[in-house]
């Protein structure tokens, strides 16, 4: 897995990706729109150039997928079209939805400089009904609760292992998991049961909270109490609350060694390959449509997310339950107790 820090180390890496992903298609050299698509998609990276994994992704999605269709359907970047765009989305195996994202930035961006209209994600999923075309994409996961648990079995560590639980089971952010101090966690007795808050913490350029206002307690599964109770026998911590251990964190690994892991794990549970990547991030959109199937309420759902409007609308209507849950107390509820009452 490569990793860069700089945006210079993301150009080296995509230089490197350019010239093996012309050797491994066979592209002619003599062909002049190698260059001509190669250059135009350098200068749109190089104008728009963000966090460098941002840059890294984007760049290998245009170079590694879009660079050898526009090759094979012979046209300029710029030329191609929504017909050509769902083609391209229903040849590709694997991150359907950022390479076609990627792809259309490029295409409009350059669009933009030459005075041409700008592409349409509506009129690609015209061409191609099975576009997920929609914001909708980044959030929909079709994971069910015994892969996920499959992939936590199989990370390396206790650590890890609890990363996923939190992420999947209590709806963390990767870096909120990896934030986690001793002195976040709070263990209560309930009913002869042992039960675990965490408290997500913003720290400004540390792992934790996306900002202020993503701060919160949530609770814990009891998978994840066990795993905590586990760690802290091997490590012979009693009170989490000790000063001397307090602000260690939890999870001492950085997230691009979880996002390692994680893959690995992937493989290992020999987790049915999806359309789009089975990502770390890809547990909290889990844990949230999981949530609300099995009958949490969207206030619940929004509390332990931290989550706004819009977002708590799509994952509701990915989940689907709305509509069904509405329909059965309006309809279904309110039928069966009058025909009770007509019957006694």
């Amino acid at each position: 897995m490569v990793d860069v820090t700089t945006l210079e180390d993301a150009r080296e890496y995509l230089q490197k990706l350019l010239k093996q992903t012309i050797l491994e298609n066979n592209l002619s050299l003599n062909n002049p729109l190698i260059a001509e698509n190669a250059q135009m998609i350098w200068s749109f990276l190089k104008k728009h150039s963000a966090e460098p994994r941002t840059y890294k992704r984007y760049g290998t999605s245009l170079f590694r997928h879009f660079l050898p269709f526009t090759i094979e359907i012979g046209k300029k970047v710029y030329e191609v079209n929504e017909k050509d765009l769902a083609v391209f989305y229903e040849k590709l195996k694997a991150d359907k939805y950022l390479s076609l994202k990627a792809s259309v930035a490029c295409i409009n961006g350059l669009r933009l400089e030459k005075d041409l209209p700008k592409i349409e994600y509506r009129k690609i999923k015209y061409h191609n009904p099975n576009v997920k075309t929609s914001v909708e994409a980044k959030f929909y996961v079709d994971l069910t609760p015994e892969e996920v648990l499959a992939i936590e079995r199989n990370m390396s560590s206790a650590e890890l292992a609890l990363a996923v639980e939190v992420m999947a089971f209590s709806g963390l952010r990767p870096g909120e998991s990896l934030g986690l101090r001793w002195k976040d966690i709070t263990f209560e007795e309930k009913d002869g049961i042992t039960m675990a808050f965490a408290f997500i913490e913003h720290r400004p350029g540390q792992y934790g909270a996306k900002g202020k206002k993503g701060e919160r307690t949530v609770p814990l599964s009891p998978r994840a109490v066990r795993l905590l109770k586990i760690i802290m026998q091997e490590k012979g911590i009693v009170d989490p609350h000790d000063p001397t251990i307090a602000e260690e964190r939890i999870i001492p690994y950085e997230k691009i060694m979880l996002e390692y892991e994680f893959k690995r794990a992937v493989a290992r549970a020999a987790i049915r390959s999806r359309n789009y990547p089975i990502s770390p991030h890809k547990l909290r959109h889990f844990f949230a449509i999981h949530y609300l199937k099995m009958g949490g309420s969207p206030a619940e759902l929004r509390q332990i997310m931290k989550i706004n409007l819009q977002i708590l609308q799509i994952y509701i209507e990915i989940s689907g339950v709305a509509v069904k849950e509405a329909y059965f107390q309006k309809f279904y509820k309110s039928i069966v107790g009058k025909m009770t009452k007509i019957i006694s």
